[in-house]
C-alpha cells in the first residue's frame, strides 16, 4: 500500500500544471506514493497534461469529471486514495525538492497523526518570497 496520497485538483491549469508535478516527481521515487490529478471539467489542456504524465508515470493517475468545484474534487481524490497519509497540492503550486522525502521521512520515522507544513507565498509584484508558518508549539 502507498503510504503518501498526493492530491491536486485541476481547473484550467494549462499554465502551471506541468510545473507542479516535475516539482513533486523530479528526483524522486515514487515507491511510497500516488498521485491522483482530478480534472474538474477543465475548458484548456490541464487534464491533457495530467494524462501526458499518467503515461509516463504508471502512479500517476487521472480522474475526469465534470465541473463540481475545488471541494468536489478534493473529495474525489480522497474517496480513490490509497494511501495511508494524504496530501493535498493545488495547480498552481509548487513544492521544494526537500519537500516529498522530508514527508516521508516523517511519516515512515514518526508515524504521526497529521503532518503540517510551512509554506511559502511569491510576491509577484515586489518579486519576493514571503514566509508563512503555521507551527505552534505545544
Amino acid at each position: 500500500m502507498d503510504k503518501l496520497s498526493i492530491i491536486i485538483p485541476v481547473y484550467n491549469a494549462e499554465r502551471h500544471i506541468s510545473k507542479c508535478i516535475h516539482s513533486i516527481v523530479d528526483g524522486h521515487s515514487l515507491d511510497d506514493v500516488e498521485i491522483i490529478c482530478i480534472d474538474d471539467g477543465s475548458k484548456d489542456m490541464g487534464g491533457e497534461i495530467c494524462e501526458s504524465f499518467s503515461d509516463k508515470y504508471e502512479k500517476i493517475h487521472v480522474i475526469h469529471q465534470s465541473n463540481q468545484g475545488v471541494a468536489s474534487a478534493r473529495n474525489t481524490g480522497v474517496n480513490v486514495a490509497k494511501g495511508e497519509y494524504i496530501a493535498w497540492v493545488d495547480s498552481d503550486d509548487y513544492v521544494e525538492k526537500t519537500w516529498l522525502p522530508d514527508i516521508l521521512s516523517v511519516i515512515k520515522n514518526d508515524h504521526p497523526e497529521m503532518v503540517l507544513i510551512d509554506y511559502y507565498k511569491e510576491d509577484k509584484f515586489e518579486k519576493r518570497i514571503i514566509s508563512l508558518s503555521f507551527r505552534k508549539k505545544v
